[in-house]
C-alpha cells in the first residue's frame, strides 16, 4: 500500500513539473513576442545580439528566481497551516 502512495505522489510531482515547464515555456514566448519592437529598438541602438539575449535571459533569471523564493516562502506556510489544521489521529505513515 505504501509503494503505491509513493508511486502516486511522483506520479503528481513530475505531472506537476512538466505543467510547470510548459507555463513558463509559453510566458517566455508570450513576453518576446510581445517585446519585439522594444527588442528591435535596443539593436537599433546599437546592441549586439549577444547583448539582447542576455538582457533576456538575466530578466528572466531574476523573474525566477523572485518566483522561487515567492513560492518557497507561501508553500511552506501553506504547508504549516495545513499540518496544524488537519489532524490525522489513526492513520501513520513510515
Amino acid at each position: 500500500m505504501l509503494q503505491a502512495l509513493v508511486l502516486v505522489i511522483i506520479v503528481l510531482i513530475v505531472t506537476a513539473a512538466l505543467l510547470a515547464f510548459v507555463v513558463l515555456y509559453n510566458l517566455n514566448n508570450v513576453n518576446i513576442t510581445e517585446r519585439r519592437r522594444e527588442l528591435a529598438t535596443l539593436k537599433v541602438l546599437g546592441f549586439y545580439d549577444t547583448e539582447v539575449a542576455a538582457y533576456v535571459y538575466h530578466e528572466n533569471i531574476i523573474l525566477t528566481l523572485i518566483g522561487i523564493v515567492v513560492g518557497v516562502g507561501l508553500g511552506t506556510l501553506l504547508h504549516q497551516f495545513i499540518i496544524h489544521t488537519i489532524r490525522v489521529d489513526m492513520v501513520m505513515f513510515g
